[in-house]
């Protein structure tokens, strides 16, 4: 996972061994891992407050959203993964 972020950051394109017929980003779980090992340096700790992530496949990214924090305050964090690279594509918080 960490290479494929890498690789994409560099601008480097993932070899085609690595990935499936479905991309590199096949599924649901693996695209809340990625979104997690993003967030927490990014935006910290507290990031992993808005648990359960929950991505929804969206054409050719998965659009991982957290939820609002028990206390209800606050912006949800949101990161844009590329199915085939596993690129971010986008890193955001929103209303």
């Amino acid at each position: 996972m960490a290479f494929w972020l890498t690789s994409c950051i560099q601008g480097d394109k993932c070899s085609e061994a690595t990935r499936n017929s479905l991309g590199v980003v096949s599924d649901e779980k693996t695209a809340i891992g990625i979104a997690e090992a993003v967030l927490v340096p990014v935006f910290g700790d507290d990031v992993i407050d808005h648990r359960p992530f929950r991505a929804e496949l969206q054409d050719s990214v998965w659009v991982v959203r957290g939820r609002k924090t028990s206390s209800g305050k606050g912006e949800v964090p949101v990161v844009v993964i590329g199915v085939q690279n596993a690129c971010i594509y986008d890193l955001y918080h929103e209303k």
